[in-house]
């Protein structure tokens, strides 16, 4: 039997997850596929869809009857269809509707990992810490406390063929382009972090990797490096399943000034640009008081004030703070430590 999976994906998931007897609290809900003692499933009315934290599973409507009925395709399909008549999700959906959205992208044919593998990620931050070079930088020239460097699990690639050669030692090769590592085309495999530098684990949970960036030592290229195919998060996102509703977070650019930020005492996130925050960024910070700390130039100014329109249209509570007389947050750590 073929089933119009469009018409079932198009279902309200909120609907659905009533239907299933899911208690949701604030958009969250605990997860039904591991235990956990604090909710981290996360349901999206806007794109229709649910993402767990803790486990990294997610998706749309039929994910979420399969995974928490334990029943296969057809069974979910035949379930959404009897517990909901035809006609009903284009009725809700089309009250919906704005005739001003612009026209959907073609999605991407490549492979989009929702984040790396778990046991590779562990292992990494297991193998490999931060070099005498790497410290020179980040506390000699950086200001920043070794404490909190080992606290955020920061470490450095010195020799890129000897970190590669533990990885294929302990991994396969499927497993390493599964999570970014490597890149694949027909059967030949790129290096991803090709150059050394200094590695930022991006925590979407308390132990719980979603990517890597590598900033490399030598700024020849790109400043930054990320992870192939693995989606983007925010930096420190870890911190905001901590937060109560009115307290205050900065949001900075980049993983460096979320560090001078802490260091200084604030709690902090970091961004790669106005435009990389999306519907589960939003939520994440929706009821915190935020605050943006872009850096203190052209393309800072301009990225503050879009960055503030775009959370303001998400009704979210939030202010551009100026820092004048520094280049950016780090410059602002580097001074009061000289002043003291």
């Amino acid at each position: 039997m073929k089933y119009d999976t469009k018409s079932l994906e198009a279902i309200p998931i909120l609907d659905i997850a009533n239907k299933l007897g899911i208690i949701i609290n604030k958009s969250k809900a605990q997860c039904f596929i591991h235990q956990e003692k604090t909710p981290s499933c996360q349901f999206y009315d806007k794109t229709n869809s649910w993402y767990c934290f803790g486990c990294s599973s997610g998706g749309g409507n039929i994910d979420l009857v399969s995974n928490y009925l334990r029943i296969d395709f057809c069974s979910t399909c035949n379930w959404l269809i009897e517990n909901f008549p035809i006609g009903y999700s284009v009725e809700k959906q089309r009250t919906k509707q704005n005739k001003y959205a612009k026209p959907q992208k073609a999605i991407s044919k490549k492979t989009i990992h929702s984040s790396m593998n778990k046991s590779v990620s562990k292992f990494i931050v297991d193998n490999f810490q931060l070099s005498k070079r790497a410290i020179e930088y980040m506390v000699n020239e950086r200001s920043l406390s070794k404490e909190l460097l080992e606290n955020m699990k920061i470490f450095s690639i010195d020799n890129v063929s000897d970190f590669y050669k533990k990885l294929d030692d302990n991994f396969s090769k499927e497993m390493l382009v599964e999570s970014g590592l490597y890149s694949k085309k027909e059967n030949a495999y790129r290096k991803v972090f090709y150059k050394e530098g200094i590695v930022f684990p991006y925590f979407i949970e308390k132990n719980i990797i979603k990517t890597f960036q590598l900033r490399p030592f030598v700024e020849l290229g790109p400043k930054y490096i990320f992870l192939n195919n693995v989606k983007k998060c925010l930096y420190n996102q870890s911190m905001l399943h901590e937060m109560k509703e009115s307290t205050s977070i900065f949001i900075c650019e980049g993983a460096i000034d979320v560090l001078s930020a802490l260091e200084m005492g604030h709690k902090a996130i970091g961004v790669s640009g106005a435009s990389s925050i999306n519907d589960v960024d939003c939520d994440l910070l929706s009821g915190l008081d935020c605050y943006i700390l872009f850096d203190n130039d052209d393309a800072g100014k301009k990225g503050s004030f879009k960055l503030k329109e775009k959370l303001e249209s998400e009704l979210i509570n939030v202010n551009v703070v100026n820092i004048e007389e520094y280049n950016d947050v780090n410059s602002l750590l580097q001074a009061l430590r000289r002043n003291k």
